[in-house]
């Protein structure tokens, strides 16, 4: 997965293990606070660019 050309390990979706959480997501792409994660996170369902399975966004993935 890639924002803005830093680009998240992929080994966690395809090896089936525990997913990202907002805070491993958000150090990853330089983002200081949680709010400003789900923020981005809710834009990216919004437009249907993420899919999310249950409330919590560790059920979030990749629309195809």
């Amino acid at each position: 997965m890639s924002w803005g050309g830093r680009v998240l390990p992929p080994t966690t979706w395809s090896s089936g293990l525990e997913p990202f959480t907002i805070l491993e997501i958000g150090q990853a792409v330089g983002l200081g606070s949680k709010g400003s994660v789900a923020y981005h996170l809710r834009n990216l369902e919004e437009r249907g660019a993420l899919i999310r399975d249950g409330r919590s966004w560790r059920t979030c993935r990749l629309a195809r």
